[in-house]
């Protein structure tokens, strides 16, 4: 489903992170929709879409229309915090129109690894990805998000963004 835009755009709009936070973090994470923390030094401050389930409900209508069966997969671990976004998250896109399988929302460290890395076989997962502002940065951006690359787990692939990173590792400095 998630090479359809319209899903993409759905599940986006379907899931508030602050109401993500407080379910699964007691409000205590950050909660953020942006590739960046905002004290990131190389946050390119681009907005990215926020929640709104009323477009949620209407693009899960559209793509549907368009041949999509409305479901989704969640690989999500069974700790504690993971099954409150677990939870969370299908309450949200449920709620948008979506069919959301949970059989695999319940699984040890390992079995999500293998989904996502090793077998790339998941439409959404409990997951994340970091990049923190030091000596380290471009490696970890190269590494997430080059289209070649062995960790780009999620599957980006953009030549702009694959360029850009080359520009990237030739400056001498942050600016």
């Amino acid at each position: 489903p998630g090479s359809n835009l319209k899903v993409r755009q759905a599940i986006a709009a379907a899931i508030d992170i602050t109401v993500l936070d407080q379910r699964a973090n007691g409000g205590k994470g950050i909660p953020a929709t942006s590739l960046y923390d905002t004290a990131f030094p190389w946050n390119p401050k681009v907005s990215l879409p926020k929640a709104d389930p009323a477009k949620a409900k209407q693009l899960v209508t559209e793509a549907k229309a368009a041949g999509w069966d409305g479901k989704i997969r969640l690989s999500c671990t069974n700790t504690p915090q993971r099954q409150g976004t677990a939870i969370t998250v299908q309450t949200q896109l449920t709620a948008a129109g979506f069919e959301v399988d949970m059989s695999r929302s319940n699984l040890d460290v390992s079995q999500v690894i293998a989904d996502v890395i090793t077998n790339k076989n998941y439409d959404l997962a409990c997951w994340g990805a970091s990049a923190t502002p030091d000596d380290y940065a471009y490696v970890q951006l190269d590494s997430l998000f080059r289209s070649t690359s062995g960790s780009n787990r999620t599957g980006y692939k953009s030549t702009a963004m694959d360029a850009a990173l080359a520009e990237a590792k030739k400056a001498a400095t942050n600016d």
